[in-house]
C-alpha cells in the first residue's frame, strides 16, 4: 500500500504563542488536513489498485477471467492489460503510439474477418482506455 507521510516538526521551547488558543486551534486544524490529505491518497491508490477493467486497457481486447491478462513483474495477473499488450510487467512494444496501435488493431480484426464498421468502432474507443489518456 502506498504510503505518503508528512513531518511536521515545532519548536518545544517555550513560546506564549504555544499557550494560545489561537495555535491550539490551529494545530487541530493541521493534523484534521493532514488526515483527509493522508485519506484521500490512500483512497485514490486502492481506487485505481482494486479497479477491474472488462477489457485491455492499452488495445481493446476483451479481459475474460483472467484467461487473457498480462503478468506483472511478480508473476499476478494484470488488472489492466492483456497477454498481447503487457508481459512481466512491461510493455511488449513500449515504443508504439496511439496511431501504432490502431493500424495493429485494425490488421487484427481484419485478419479475423471483422467488417468495417466494428473495426471502426474499435479503433475509435482507442484513445479512451488508460494507455493512451496521457
Amino acid at each position: 500500500m502506498l504510503e505518503i507521510n508528512f513531518t511536521i516538526t515545532v519548536n518545544e521551547g517555550y513560546s506564549p504563542y504555544r499557550e494560545s488558543t489561537f495555535y491550539r486551534f490551529n494545530k487541530v486544524l493541521l493534523n484534521l488536513s493532514y488526515l483527509r490529505v493522508s485519506i484521500a491518497i490512500n483512497f485514490f491508490y486502492l481506487y485505481l489498485m482494486s479497479k477491474e477493467y472488462k477489457q485491455c486497457q492499452s488495445c481493446g481486447m476483451p479481459l475474460e477471467n483472467g484467461k487473457s491478462a498480462g503478468t506483472e513483474a511478480d508473476g499476478t495477473m494484470s488488472k489492466m492489460y492483456c497477454n498481447l499488450c503487457y508481459q512481466k510487467g512491461n510493455f511488449i512494444n513500449p515504443d508504439a503510439s496511439l496511431d501504432d496501435m490502431k493500424k495493429t488493431v485494425d490488421e487484427a480484426l481484419k485478419k479475423k474477418g471483422w467488417k468495417w464498421p466494428m473495426r471502426l468502432l474499435a479503433r475509435m474507443q482507442l484513445p479512451r482506455l488508460e494507455r493512451w489518456r496521457n
